[in-house]
């Protein structure tokens, strides 16, 4: 096919990377006066003077979620990953002048609790209503974050897992 074609340039650009550069060296052995090996989102440029590489574009593989196209390795992807191994865990509470207005409410998915969960529950809330009678009401960030790291520290410590682990504070 070269000796019919007689290319000036070959670039090859399927298949992995050492395919890509056999395809290369077998196009020079073959009298092809150039070519170039590019690597994904590498932008080339052809001529004057040959192939040469000017930069890197961003490139990667998408993927179909629902109706929109996302990057395989982007935010919404690396969430459903961590949903999908490590599940999910909520704590929503109320609080009027930095007091309990009620028991603490539980959002518990994907963790494999089975029958420790109301074990899991009861000793998540007694651990809220320690940390919220002991802690500064006033600072709400702080306080959400100590919630949220113990919460999801139980969590670890009953499953193995790390879920993604949230808070709700509703000031009343």
């Amino acid at each position: 096919m070269y000796g019919w074609i007689r290319p000036q340039i070959a670039v090859p650009v399927h298949g992995e990377m050492r395919h890509m550069t056999e395809h290369a060296t077998l196009a020079l052995s073959l009298g092809v006066p150039d070519a170039i090996v590019p690597t994904n989102g590498a932008v080339i440029r052809l001529a004057p003077d040959g192939p040469k590489k000017l930069r890197e574009e961003t490139a990667g593989r998408l993927v179909l979620d629902g109706d929109v196209i996302v990057p395989a390795d982007g935010l919404t992807m690396v969430q459903r990953r961590r949903l999908l191994f490590n599940g999910y865990l909520s704590v929503s509470l109320a609080l009027q002048r930095g007091k309990l207005l009620g028991e603490p409410v539980f959002a518990v998915q994907g963790l494999p609790l089975e029958e420790d969960l109301d074990d899991f529950v009861a000793k998540a809330k007694r651990e809220v209503v320690r940390i919220v009678e002991t802690s500064n009401a006033k600072d709400v960030a702080g306080l959400s974050e100590k919630i949220r790291i113990a919460i999801r520290s139980q969590a670890r410590d009953y499953t193995g897992k790390r879920p993604i682990a949230e808070v709700h504070i509703i000031k009343v």
